[in-house]
């Protein structure tokens, strides 16, 4: 049983209360915003936009979303809020009030999504309702609108013969809510986090949310300032959780008013 929540709002209280510096490391979909059927289309709506623009505005509060979401799309949906986004799961990096992303991965060898991705589109073709999205350091296939049997036996399948293909190489094949992806075992949130805090670091308070495996590596992250939220259910190292988008949001906004 995860502990109360009750307890993160107290020490951010305190916190704000002595004037000092927190952090927030905010997952998008799933997180913030609940999920759609096709992914393309999951812009802020207007109870996004008005949370964001509130913890846009508190002072002492540095917030970052990080996302397996590509830099264009990360662009699109918050590029105009004073937050520093990562992308890709921590492939790359723009920094807040910047313009220009870092590219996070540069050591990092791709040769293998050629490959893969003839094997992706097989399975694209063969499972109606789904599709592939290919970013720059990983690939992904959706089957939100598929058959819900049909696409959970296809994405097992497929999850089997990726990670047998991939047992040898520094590659991660991750079976997440409605969608199976590949990338370089090299960029996960944990990493990105720890990263962004090794090169600046005044927070009294660091939280980080999210609501699916690829964030976890965030929540095995340790220390008496560090408090992890899992939003939504299922099995996680987080130390506490909330129901939905929607409950955190509403937390959020509960300790950022004002």
């Amino acid at each position: 049983m995860k502990a109360d929540v009750r307890k993160v709002r107290e020490q951010i209280m305190r916190a704000l209360s002595a004037g000092k510096r927190i952090a927030l490391f905010l997952d998008y979909d799933g997180t913030l915003r609940e999920f759609e059927l096709d992914p393309r289309v999951a812009m802020p709506n207007a109870d996004i936009e008005n949370l964001l623009q509130q913890l846009g505005r508190r002072p002492n509060l540095d917030v970052t979303v990080i996302s397996g979401r590509s830099q264009e799309d990360l662009e699109a949906y918050l590029g105009d809020h004073p937050f520093q986004l990562i992308a890709e799961h921590g492939a790359s990096l723009r920094g807040a009030g910047k313009q220009e992303w870092e590219r996070l991965d540069r050591m990092i060898n791709y040769d293998w999504k050629a490959e893969l991705l003839a094997i992706f589109r097989l399975y694209e073709q063969a499972t109606p309702g789904s599709l592939i999205e290919e970013k720059q350091s990983s690939i992904v296939w959706h089957y939100r609108r598929a058959d819900r049997e049909f696409g959970a036996w296809k994405a097992n399948q497929l999850t089997e013969e990726l990670s047998a293909l991939t047992a040898n190489h520094p590659i991660k094949v991750r079976h997440g809510k409605k969608m199976v992806e590949v990338t370089a075992v090299e960029n996960n949130k944990g990493a990105a986090v720890a990263r962004v805090l090794e090169q600046n670091d005044p927070y009294e308070v660091v939280l980080c949310a999210g609501d699916d495996l690829t964030d976890e590596s965030m929540f095995e992250l340790s220390g008496p300032r560090l408090l992890t939220i899992k939003i939504g259910d299922g099995t996680t190292q987080a130390r506490f959780r909330l129901p939905d988008p929607r409950s955190f949001r509403q937390f959020l906004s509960e300790m950022f008013s004002g």
